[in-house]
């Protein structure tokens, strides 16, 4: 324990409410931040999910799906899927990581094994043009990100895939 406290930054811990309150007795500027994946979840209903012009899911690692941000209750689910992590540490930890805030997609051409994977977002059978696609799909990540500030606004937030130039990150 003593040697895990010397770590002033943990992101995405596995960390049991008695060992953070250690942690903290030992090292009272310790942050832990839970984490979540902003555009992956797994066991949610399949309409949740990213598709391509034949409505198949696209699989990003084995059995991983991404999900469609440009659905406003996809955004919404992830956004109270991360604040309750938060809660469910028992209000323990300082904040969140966001694993892959990609701002757009339409470079996703492919699945995990190259199969080509024309985008349908809209699930109309038709592929959709990658700036359509891309600011729906900004709209989706950045709603996700702005309720759970409200949600959280006092949390701390980390993220991968991030650019903090662009413009709207920063401000969330």
């Amino acid at each position: 324990i003593t040697d895990t406290a010397r770590i002033d930054l943990w992101l995405g811990p596995d960390f049991s409410s008695d060992k953070i309150r250690q942690l903290r007795q030992i090292n009272p500027n310790i942050l832990i931040l839970t984490s979540i994946n902003a555009v992956e979840e797994w066991n949610l209903p399949d309409d949740y999910y990213l598709k391509d012009i034949n409505g198949k899911k696209v699989e990003i690692w084995p059995n991983f799906y991404r999900l469609n941000l440009t659905k406003p209750y996809v955004a919404e689910y992830q956004a109270l899927s991360a604040a309750k992590r938060i809660i469910d540490s028992g209000l323990l930890v300082d904040g969140i990581f966001f694993d892959n805030v990609f701002t757009t997609q339409s470079w996703l051409n492919q699945d995990i094994y190259g199969n080509p994977f024309p985008i349908d977002a809209d699930e109309n059978g038709q592929p959709d043009p990658p700036w359509e696609l891309d600011a729906k799909w900004k709209q989706g990540i950045f709603a996700e990100l702005k309720l759970f500030r409200e949600l959280m606004p006092h949390a701390i937030i980390n993220g991968h895939a991030m650019n903090i130039n662009e413009r709207g990150i920063a401000e969330t």
